[in-house]
């Protein structure tokens, strides 16, 4: 029984884990053993999932913030361009006014046009910018309004963003099914069929 248990929480916490999760599910499963194989089995499954679940979360906020920072700096950007700045002037100004990952990013990348030119570091750049800069560089290849392309790229994003949250909404029913039908619908079942269910063994003299 203990080696099935201990197979069990191998398969638990996989080839992925991280050597925290593995620290933690080995301590749960020596506790857990001592009061039984299968239960120790069953915790160290439920700590690895809640525990992929938490990192699933992290990464997701993470890369919303890096969204939404460079989003922040699309339309500050177009704010400077609109006003007769020029794309490097616009683009430096811009960066003071989002967060300091992206601020670094962009004050390295204004370093690079001094040596490179503006149109090859932005085409070339690498980072959490790099669509919005390879555009720009596009654009100023291309010569198409470099206005236009930055308040186009803002556009696309808001709309992905929209698009990933309506997809977000149409999913939550069916995660909602879960819960719903393991802890919610059994509680009301005991709550309305429990009471009945005791008075009438008392009836028959069969309850204790």
């Amino acid at each position: 029984m203990k080696l099935t248990a201990l197979l069990l929480i191998a398969l638990a916490v996989g080839r992925r884990a991280t050597p925290a999760t593995v620290r933690l599910v080995v301590a749960i499963a020596a506790c857990g053993l001592l009061v039984g194989p299968f239960l120790a089995a069953v915790v160290s499954s439920a700590a690895v999932a809640f525990l992929a679940f938490r990192r699933r979360r992290l990464r997701s906020t993470a890369s919303n913030d890096e969204e939404s920072a460079v989003l922040m700096l699309a339309d500050v950007l177009a704010l400077g361009l609109s006003s007769g700045l020029p794309p490097l002037g616009a683009l430096r100004e811009a960066a003071v006014e989002v967060p300091l990952p992206l601020r670094v990013e962009v004050e390295l990348l204004l370093r690079r046009t001094s040596t490179m030119g503006a149109s090859s570091a932005l085409a070339t750049w690498e980072g959490s910018g790099e669509r919005l800069f390879r555009l720009m560089a596009r654009a100023s290849l291309t010569g198409a309004p470099l206005l236009g392309t930055v308040e186009a790229f803002a556009r696309e994003v808001r709309h992905e963003a929209h698009a990933r949250a309506q997809a977000s909404a149409r999913r939550l029913p069916v995660k909602l099914l879960v819960p719903l039908a393991f802890l919610i619908l059994p509680g009301f079942v005991v709550l309305v069929v429990g009471p009945a269910l005791v008075g009438s063994l008392a009836r028959l003299d069969i309850a204790p």
